[in-house]
């Protein structure tokens, strides 16, 4: 089962792609991708395992530009096939990505991580010594979300999805929770 992952790319100071070049991107050493815009790269068929990204930005002839400026990401995809399945996120630091989960930031700075316990300790984990938690503290409306591993459910019948929620009273300041799914997977 192939997946596909997602490169965004922002956060250029004195150059404009397409004015002042472009980009170039490599994944897992391959062959080179020219790019000529910002907007989102669909990468598909990537394997499960470990992968890198490498990208560059380049002049309009695609020479690297002296000095450099490069970067290469490392990811893993994770594919669930053996059900059923339970996450009790003690593999790890949740920012390192535990066993394939991520956190992607839409507003604000805070994100997902994991934890032992609420801000109040009278929160805790309903098994183990982790699990996962957000909080801000600024009322900036700071939004994230965790994103699981993708999940092969084509041996499953009837899936469920199942969770424990907690969140203390804030004087009528409370949170929202939204789960989302995808059909096809898009990593």
């Amino acid at each position: 089962m192939g997946t596909t992952a997602m490169l965004s790319i922002s956060g250029f100071n004195n150059f404009v792609v397409g004015t002042d070049g472009h980009w170039h991107y490599s994944v897992d050493g391959g062959d080179t991708v020219m790019v000529y815009d910002t907007n989102d790269v669909e990468i598909s068929g990537l394997s499960v395992g470990d992968h890198s990204i490498t990208a560059w930005l380049v002049d309009n002839d695609h020479n690297p530009l002296d000095p450099p400026i490069e970067e290469t990401l490392q990811f893993s995809i994770t594919v669930i096939s053996e059900y059923p399945w339970c996450e009790g996120f003690e593999s790890g630091d949740f920012g390192a990505g535990v066993e394939g989960w991520t956190s992607s930031i839409f507003s604000g700075t805070s994100e997902w991580q994991t934890i032992n316990g609420n801000v109040s300790g009278n929160v805790t984990p309903l098994s183990g010594s982790q699990m996962v938690g957000f909080a801000s503290g600024n009322y900036n409306s700071d939004t994230a979300s965790i994103i699981s591993p993708a999940m092969d459910l084509t041996s499953v019948t009837d899936p469920q999805l199942t969770f424990n929620y907690t969140q203390e009273q804030w004087a009528g300041d409370q949170d929202q929770l939204r789960v989302f799914y995808r059909i096809k997977c898009r990593r």
